[in-house]
């Protein structure tokens, strides 16, 4: 059923501002364990009762929703009069911590938190292995408390993610359909069938290199069942970045031949600094783009910088990653048009 068949209401329950959600997700294979998860939603000030869109902002490994707020400040773009969109910011697990007690995952010199996103086995980052998390399912109950809890717009519910962050974006695009209430279409399967969750209408990587088994057509018989509108991001000095942009561009044409789009490669320049490649002849619905920062590392664009101590006192010039991103978004016609 669509979302807004079933729960979605206006105004949303919450008011505006950050508040931090516990969820309790037993374990598939032994449901004596339970997993408490936590994540954080950041509900913009506005009094429109219109639903809005809403943006999933998945950390990288040993960062966590704290950090990555620091580092990207989506939270503060998103919340702009602008924009008014939702945030949510999962928090991921470590193997330092029990099931119990993962919702406390903070990363310190002895905590990594991140995402069990390898594709198609489990793994990634120094997540536990006996049980490995379902991030999927995480991802699955978030969605579903959504829907009961925020004025959503069901069509423009979107997702991004940094470094580790980026692969479990692109595990949600390549892995079993999201069994929710947001969901048209669903089977009861486990296993990697390429199915994109129906909720999803745009997706976002920024540093990060997705492997041929995590982009679409790149695997054997993995033919994710809708295509999404693709923006992927990295600096120059990142290791997704490759020889001469090579790995970027790479990444792009991918996506483009996915989606369908039958022009060429265009690069346009937005600042000294940065640039992004585009995608001619894409569907209006789908469009295609890969962005860069020269002689950033891996960090998220933006200026003056936060985080590890490389990604501070950035280039002015670079650009404001999370702005692009909201803008991207934004400019995305949802298949079922505009509500």
């Amino acid at each position: 059923l669509a979302l807004g068949a079933v729960a979605s209401t206006c105004p949303s329950k919450l008011g505006a501002g950050q508040h931090t959600v516990r969820l309790q997700l037993p374990d598939a294979a032994d449901p004596s364990i339970v997993w408490e998860r936590a994540f954080d939603v950041v509900v913009p000030a506005s009094r429109r009762r219109s639903r809005r869109p809403a943006l999933f902002m998945w950390h990288g490994c040993g960062s966590d929703p704290e950090k990555f707020r620091l580092e990207s400040e989506m939270h503060l773009r998103a919340s702009q009069s602008r924009w008014h969109w939702f945030t949510v910011w999962p928090r991921g697990t470590s193997a330092s911590l029990t099931p119990a007690t993962q919702h406390t995952c903070v990363s310190t010199d002895a905590v990594s938190c991140g995402w069990n996103s390898a594709v198609p086995g489990p793994g990634g980052c120094d997540v536990p292995t006996s049980p490995y998390p379902d991030d999927v399912a995480f991802a699955s109950a978030i969605l579903d408390w959504m829907g009961a809890n925020l004025c959503l717009d069901e069509q423009r519910i979107f997702t991004a993610g940094f470094s580790n962050g980026g692969s479990m974006t692109c595990k949600l695009h390549l892995h079993r359909p999201l069994c929710v209430r947001l969901t048209r279409a669903c089977r009861a399967t486990d296993k990697l069938n390429c199915e994109l969750p129906a909720p999803f209408a745009g997706i976002m990587t920024l540093g990060s290199a997705a492997s041929a088994a995590a982009t679409p057509g790149g695997a054997v018989g993995c033919a994710p069942a809708k295509n999404l509108p693709a923006l992927n991001m990295c600096g120059s000095a990142d290791s997704c970045y490759g020889a001469e942009g090579g790995s970027l561009r790479s990444q792009l044409t991918s996506w483009a031949a996915w989606n369908n789009c039958s022009g060429t490669i265009v690069e346009t320049e937005l600042s000294t600094t940065s640039y992004c490649l585009i995608a001619e002849g894409c569907p209006a619905a789908l469009p295609v783009q890969a962005c860069a920062v020269r002689g950033l590392g891996h960090c998220w664009p933006n200026v003056p910088g936060a985080g590890d101590a490389p990604c501070q006192n950035q280039d002015p010039e670079n650009m404001d990653a999370s702005s692009y991103v909201l803008s991207f978004f934004a400019s995305v016609e949802p298949a079922g048009g505009r509500p």
